[in-house]
């Protein structure tokens, strides 16, 4: 049995890096495998996935912060159930790009960063949001919690994030635009408006972002789970 785990991993922002994982071997070792099930580092929302595609070697697409130890269960179809340990490596080493290397990582420092944009009568909205966000493996930025001056925290802020979300009910304030345009000119991996009511219309700076429509408080849990699902899963 001839069977390698194989890897690749790309960094998307800072500290923010986009992976797969998959099996490697000869054609007629892959057909005998049912399927495989990947346990991750249980800072990750559905840290048990099963993957089932033997076309693509049963690869696992997922993102992160950190470095950590990838369990696997190759389970073949007569029953048999190899189980094999892959330390997962971040390393940017693609045609033009400096080598950049990620930490292992404390738990912590592996859960994905939240950053929440509102105006004041969506400000309920938004907390809500950053709430059922945190029950899925996001730390939420928290300006109040810096001591830089506001459009340096908000910088800072969005360097580290890997989802910017802005609720929108009406025309954005100034204050908000600029947060809309830095986000997009620091490449915030995944920019998703939250369009409040169906009378909103997006800013030019998030016309070619597709918006999530929220038409009532009932599907707050709903959206928190699509959020995670496009960051996570994308």
């Amino acid at each position: 049995m001839s069977i390698s785990i194989k890897q690749s991993s790309t960094c998307h922002a800072q500290n923010w890096w986009q992976w797969s994982v998959w099996l490697d071997a000869p054609a007629a070792e892959l057909k005998a495998v049912d399927h495989v099930v990947y346990t991750l580092h249980p800072t990750f929302p559905d840290p048990v996935r099963i993957v089932r595609d033997r076309r693509s070697g049963f690869k696992l697409k997922s993102a992160g912060w950190g470095e950590f130890d990838l369990h696997l269960e190759i389970v073949f179809k007569d029953g048999k159930v190899r189980k094999r340990t892959h330390s997962l490596e971040l390393a940017d080493t693609g045609p033009g790009s400096k080598r950049r290397k990620a930490k292992r990582s404390a738990a912590r420092e592996e859960m994905p960063i939240a950053y929440i944009s509102s105006g004041s009568a969506d400000a309920g909205i938004a907390r809500r949001i950053g709430e059922l966000l945190k029950s899925k493996g996001f730390r939420i930025a928290l300006l109040e919690d810096s001591n830089l001056p506001a459009d340096q925290a908000i910088d800072a802020a969005l360097t580290a994030a890997s989802l910017a979300v802005f609720v929108l009910s009406s025309q954005p304030s100034i204050w908000t635009q600029e947060e809309i345009k830095r986000a997009v000119g620091k490449g915030v991996p995944h920019i998703v408006p939250v369009v409040v009511g169906s009378g909103t219309q997006l800013p030019a700076a998030l016309s070619e972002y597709e918006a999530i429509h929220l038409e009532s408080p009932k599907d707050l849990g709903p959206l928190a789970a699509s959020l995670a699902d496009i960051a996570f899963k994308a």
